[in-house]
């Protein structure tokens, strides 16, 4: 008797739209970095609009990448869970650790850590900081007239 089981991770619902969401808010490049096989990846990226996939990744090689892609857009946010996320969120411009349940090590190094899951909250932090700023400038600039 021989058998065969196959698994596979499913794309979240919210992910594609989560992406566009990304782009309507101004982000001109996404990335994925994964230690997931090419074929995952690729399948994944194609079923969300990421621009750029890297998979195969070892947690240092993943820093090799945000550095490249630093080196080469300036600024570069990180969004990671896990252990293997750590230390590239730790070398970005900015790192967003998702969700409570990501590991310590994420939520330790990163710049921002959002409570859930929610893929969309990326597109939410975005707007919402962006208004943030905005007024602090105006404060800001209303303050330094005086």
């Amino acid at each position: 008797m021989c058998g065969f089981i196959g698994l596979a991770d499913a794309v979240r619902p919210e992910a594609r739209r989560s992406v566009q969401e990304l782009r309507n808010a101004g982000i001109r490049h996404i990335v994925m970095l994964t230690g997931d096989n090419r074929g995952t990846a690729d399948q994944i990226a194609a079923q969300t609009g990421v621009d750029e996939t890297h998979a195969e990744l070892l947690p240092a090689d993943k820093v090799a990448a945000v550095e490249t892609l630093v080196h080469r857009y300036g600024a570069v946010a990180m969004v990671g869970d896990g252990v293997n996320d750590a230390p590239a969120m730790a070398r970005a411009t900015l790192g967003i650790a998702m969700g409570a349940a990501g590991s310590d090590a994420a939520i330790e190094v990163a710049d921002i850590a959002l409570m859930s899951d929610d893929l969309s909250k990326l597109s939410w932090l975005i707007h919402h900081s962006t208004k943030t700023l905005r007024i602090v400038r105006a404060k800001y600039s209303a303050f330094a007239r005086c």
